[in-house]
């Protein structure tokens, strides 16, 4: 499988800024390069950066975070650990000399599991950010804005959110291997901001920006396809290739959750919202 590691947005327009020629103008890499061809529906590629840079223009896109977050009834629970409080009965595993000499009736310490607070429990989120080209922009822009609702109501609950973009598919350029793509888009120390997060709810971040970045990683002998590959939606497929390259988290106190993607047909705020309900009940406290 290949993989690559994108550490920081900023990273990535980097990047695609540096993609220019001697003239100023955009390379031509081989094969596709559809982040140069004009769509209404999208941002021009240089616009895409200045937006991805600037944050402005993405008042739409967090309105439409907004208004899942407000319309949703259901809500995160506070997060919560699992402990083993200490408790004194007539059988347990631990004999105390000194209950037995005052006669107590429960002289034996036994462990009960219990669930206390744990504020600051880090989620680690995957933001599904491939889709293929018959799902339309509106599509991608709820579908994102799904995932990136549920990661606001999980900070704002208590939870530390480490978020990334993932892309996964396979084909991507001529006789190539599956691929994997990750973009850390925050850190669990870091603040939360949904104007910051928002650049991925923008159809552009996709088919403009990382169109544009997997253009760079053609050559002569292995051209970028027509259709940028086929993108990958099984949940337990894209697990596995996060595990490959090690971004499942393996500590007690984190979690991976996989953001919404193309399968579940999040066209509006009614299917972002049921989304959302469904997500509370394989969170585990």
């Amino acid at each position: 499988m290949d993989s690559w590691h994108i550490p920081s947005l900023d990273a990535l327009l980097t990047r695609i800024e540096g993609t220019k020629d001697g003239t100023g103008s955009w390379i031509r890499y081989p094969g596709a390069w559809a982040s140069l061809q004009e769509r209404k529906d999208l941002l021009p590629l240089t616009d895409a950066i200045t937006q991805a840079r600037t944050l402005r223009g993405l008042e739409p896109h967090m309105a439409r975070i907004q208004a899942i977050l407000q319309d949703i009834t259901a809500h995160v629970p506070a997060p919560q650990t699992l402990i083993r409080r200490p408790v004194w009965k007539s059988q347990g595993s631990t004999l105390s000399p000194h209950r037995v000499l005052r006669g107590s009736s429960t002289p034996w310490k036994a462990r009960t599991p219990a669930r206390v607070p744990r504020h600051g429990k880090i989620v680690t989120l995957c933001v599904d950010a491939c889709f293929p080209y018959t799902v339309t922009s509106e599509e991608i822009a709820w579908t994102s804005s799904a995932t990136l609702a549920y990661a606001s109501a999980l900070e704002h609950a208590g939870y530390r959110v480490n978020l990334y973009a993932v892309l996964a598919g396979s084909d991507l350029l001529s006789n190539s291997e599956d691929w994997l793509v990750t973009l850390k888009l925050k850190d669990a120390a870091a603040p939360w901001s949904i104007q910051a997060m928002a650049v991925v709810t923008d159809p552009s971040f996709l088919r403009r920006l990382m169109f544009r970045w997997w253009e760079t990683l053609a050559t002569p002998e292995k051209p970028t396809n027509p259709t940028y590959g086929v993108c990958e939606s099984n949940p337990r497929v894209i697990r596995a290739r996060l595990a490959q390259v090690g971004l499942v988290p393996d500590l007690q106190d984190t979690q991976l959750v996989l953001g919404a993607n193309m399968v579940d047909h999040i066209e509006g705020l009614s299917t972002a919202c049921a989304w959302y309900t469904k997500q509370l009940a394989t969170l585990a406290a």
